[in-house]
């Protein structure tokens, strides 16, 4: 697979957005990026303990266990809202970048996918396996000091 090609003003707004210390109260609006996108801080242990309401999601699941680092409302609509980022506030500040960048970015990519006609499961697999992820990689490397 080829390298990525990152979005450098999506990752400046999601380095921008992400604060230098948890907020007092949680969830916590941290701004928007990629245009009108609400990135929001939310605590990841209380996710995973809450139960949907409604219907399961494109993976079958009945409850959020599966949330790690963030999601989008793309991907799950009742994580949040369509025009909506959500990160969790249990893991390092400072790791959380890469990962508003991987969520932007895929819920990006799944708008554009299921314009073309693909289902919403089909276009979180394409989008997160094929763009989000190896984004995520290149930027975490850069972080690290690597070579990408």
């Amino acid at each position: 697979m080829s390298k990525p090609e990152i979005d450098e003003h999506l990752w400046l707004e999601c380095q921008r957005v992400i604060p230098a210390q948890k907020p007092a109260r949680l969830p916590a609006d941290l701004g928007t990026i990629d245009g009108d996108i609400k990135v929001i801080l939310v605590s990841g242990r209380h996710v995973k303990v809450s139960e949907r309401q409604g219907k399961k999601n494109h993976k079958g699941d009945d409850d959020f266990m599966d949330f790690v680092e963030g999601g989008n409302g793309e991907e799950d609509p009742e994580l949040c809202g369509p025009k909506e980022i959500v990160l969790d506030a249990d893991h390092a500040l400072d790791d959380l970048a890469p990962v508003c960048y991987h969520e932007a970015i895929e819920r990006r990519m799944m708008v554009k996918y299921k314009k073309e006609g693909m289902t919403s499961a089909q276009a979180y697999k394409k989008a997160h396996a094929e763009v989000a992820n190896p984004s995520e990689k290149v930027l975490r490397l850069r972080l690290l000091g690597g070579t990408r």
